[in-house]
């Protein structure tokens, strides 16, 4: 199954290649070359599924999700798409009562076009591994997706900005309703762009209380605002041309080894164990 999913991304990926370069894919930006702008390209839109258009930590329903962690509901909230006020909790209270809090709770970023929510070349992989480490030692596990479009436009402006204004407002609500928990921002491809995004946009108490953690990071030259070293992770195969972004030259760096941006599912352990020992 995940070879088919590679074949099928690296397909898609080369098809976009070829028409961005023969000029027949229309943009609505104008392209910056100088971008990290070829991360995980495809022409198949694959339209959000379920998607809240605000999602954030929410009081506990009675229902489980999906993948079996402790069950979390999205619901309105007012200003989430607001730039977020460092010194304001987003709820407007402190009061955490009836809140369904984890011991780690992740809130994760899929790359271009992949499924919501979680994607399917990282982010599955990824909780499953988290999971194998928390288990055994009794911690419970939230793996919560980032409510976005994941669109190729957005990732040539270098990140989606409602998705990022969502992932901050997400990390935030989960550090404020939950202060006990470990929370981790962890992101594949636009993924990662939304994660140094947000990092912007959280409260300073918050930001260096996290941990982070990229792979095929487009902007993986740069320190993730506000987080401190010892609490990130950077993630980048040799010769993916998606990583720290440069120029032209990715186009040749993504037909040549294309597959370096696309198999990090094998290294959700080096991740999972970075994330266990930090929190």
């Amino acid at each position: 199954m995940s070879l088919l999913l590679t074949a099928m991304h690296m397909l898609s990926i080369l098809l976009a290649l070829s028409s961005l370069v023969s000029g027949a894919v229309a943009y609505p930006h104008k392209l910056d070359l100088n971008e990290p702008w070829l991360s995980s390209l495809s022409s198949r839109q694959v339209p959000p599924v379920g998607l809240s258009t605000t999602p954030a930590w929410a009081p506990a329903s009675d229902q489980m999700n999906k993948r079996g962690a402790p069950a979390y509901r999205t619901r309105e909230l007012e200003g989430l798409n607001d730039v977020i006020d460092p010194g304001i909790n987003p709820l407007g209270s402190s009061d955490n009562t009836g809140i369904g809090c984890s011991d780690v709770m992740v809130v994760f970023a899929r790359g271009t076009n992949e499924p919501s929510p979680i994607g399917d070349l990282v982010g599955p992989q990824l909780e499953e591994a988290l999971r194998g480490w928390l288990n055994p030692r009794n911690k419970t596990l939230t793996f919560e997706g980032v409510a976005y479009s994941a669109s190729i436009a957005e990732f040539l402006e270098g990140g989606d900005p409602d998705g990022s204004k969502t992932m901050a407002s997400q990390i935030t609500l989960a550090a404020r309703l939950c202060p006990d928990a470990s929370v981790v921002s962890v992101g594949y491809s636009q993924g990662a762009q939304l994660v140094h995004n947000s990092a912007k946009q959280l409260p300073a108490d918050v930001a260096s209380h996290i941990t982070v953690v990229t792979f095929g990071d487009p902007d993986s030259r740069e320190t993730v605002y506000g987080i401190p070293a010892s609490k990130t992770c950077v993630i980048c195969h040799r010769d993916d041309g998606a990583c720290g972004g440069n120029g032209l030259l990715n186009i040749l760096f993504l037909l040549l080894f294309l597959q370096n941006h696309l198999d990090y599912a094998q290294d959700v352990g080096t991740a999972a164990k970075f994330i266990a020992e930090n929190v």
